[in-house]
């Protein structure tokens, strides 16, 4: 197989598989993925590189979707090689900038600024994902902003491509910024992203945030739901002043408080858009 196609997974399934199936594609090695809702059924567009044979990939997949006891051919999967390139440039000609809140504009490289908005974040990803159009990324940027502002240090827990980190320091007096991430790719995403910006002096951690003993005054965490319940002993250990929590649905709100409930922090405001939660948490002792 040509190195130049890469697998295009499609599935569909309803809205309450979404966080878990988002996990199942990070686990299988995902490069970015789009998701569709249309009533209450969800459709992921993911992508992989073409490293593993499509007959393993059918077998993992089968198996992921096993435990959620979702059948595969229920899910409507279908797999097609596709090229990157091809798939880029359509991304490209389609793309466009667009505002969050009064503060941001975010817009491809090749696009200008607008000059309406203060703050303009210019994002080259290798695909969509991570360019800040996800809910879950446009509420983390509504929430970053106050607790920016003071914040003499900040962590980025899962900068995929910088963009949330590059907004906090735009507003911030930090000497101190870090993103930390599990894949390298999105680390060497995020350096490139941060250059184009102008932010430099970021330090970038590629693995566990076990690894990291300095605390934060403002941790960032636009994860997934199962990841920020698993992370709460390690995000209070890291945060000083404040958290901000992205990633999960409004029908998780209550759970997401449980799990947060024997720790020092509490919300201190919150946005929703689109059936997408987020929370900016703040210590409480």
């Amino acid at each position: 197989m040509p190195r130049s196609n890469w697998f295009r997974l499609q599935l569909t399934t309803h809205k309450t598989h979404n966080e878990p199936v988002i996990s199942i594609l990070w686990d299988l090695g995902t490069c970015g993925f789009e998701e569709i809702q249309s009533g209450d059924q969800i459709t992921f567009v993911a992508y992989f590189t073409p490293e593993i044979p499509i007959k393993d990939f059918r077998r993992q997949l089968k198996s992921h979707l096993g435990r959620l006891e979702i059948e595969s051919h229920k899910a409507k999967v279908s797999l097609l090689k596709f090229s990157q390139e091809k798939s880029l440039q359509k991304w490209k000609a389609e793309c466009t900038g667009f505002p969050v809140d009064e503060t941001f504009y975010i817009h491809p490289s090749w696009e200008a600024a607008s000059p309406n908005h203060p703050i303009p974040i210019a994002i080259e990803p290798g695909h969509a994902f991570g360019s800040g159009t996800h809910e879950s990324t446009q509420l983390a940027l509504s929430l970053l902003a106050q607790p920016s502002r003071t914040a003499e240090s900040i962590l980025d827990l899962g900068i995929g491509s910088g963009i949330l980190l590059i907004a906090a320091s735009k507003l911030s007096p930090a000497r101190t910024l870090v993103g930390l991430d599990l894949d390298h790719q999105a680390i060497d995403m995020a350096r490139k992203n941060m250059l184009l910006n102008d932010v430099r002096g970021a330090v970038f951690v590629t693995g566990p945030s076990l690894s990291l003993q300095s605390k934060f005054d403002l941790v960032l965490a636009n994860l997934t739901s199962t990841l920020i319940y698993q992370l709460v002993p390690e995000l209070s250990r890291l945060t000083k002043r404040h958290i901000v929590l992205s990633g999960f649905t409004e029908e998780h709100g209550l759970e997401m408080l449980n799990a947060w409930k024997n720790s020092p922090f509490k919300v201190t405001a919150e946005k929703s858009l689109n059936g997408w939660l987020s929370f900016l948490m703040s210590r409480e002792d």
